[in-house]
């Protein structure tokens, strides 16, 4: 695996899904929220986000990943959420419950690795 990827273990409290933290990753300026049918990437820093990889998960039910090429600083991307699918190309209905836990991992326009993790509310 890449540095530049999430990996998803199990936590050691009630095997709920946790996105670990690429090793040397920088902070990454994102907020998520989930509408009911569609997850929206804000960028909230400066700068262009490249390779923005975005994973979400209800508890063991993940993760569902999408794969953006940049957000550019201030703006936001939506995506449905029949877009997010697993390995196996399950898709992430959102009719089944909202996913519960989000991970982001995107290039900083340095160059460096950034990661950002969190629940939807």
């Amino acid at each position: 695996m890449t540095s530049s990827a999430c990996r998803v273990g199990s936590s050691p409290a009630g095997g709920e899904p946790a996105f670990e933290k690429p090793q040397g990753a920088e902070a990454l300026p994102v907020r998520l929220q989930f509408t009911g049918t569609q997850v929206v990437v804000e960028h909230v820093g400066r700068g262009l986000l490249q390779d923005v990889r975005i994973q979400v998960a209800r508890g063991r039910d993940g993760p569902y990943r999408y794969r953006a090429d940049a957000i550019l600083g201030g703006r936001s991307v939506t995506v449905g959420a029949l877009n997010f699918e697993k390995h196996d190309g399950t898709r992430l209905s959102p009719f089944a419950g909202p996913p519960r836990e989000w991970a982001v991992t995107a290039v900083l326009p340095d160059g460096r690795t950034g990661f950002a993790t969190g629940k939807f509310e």
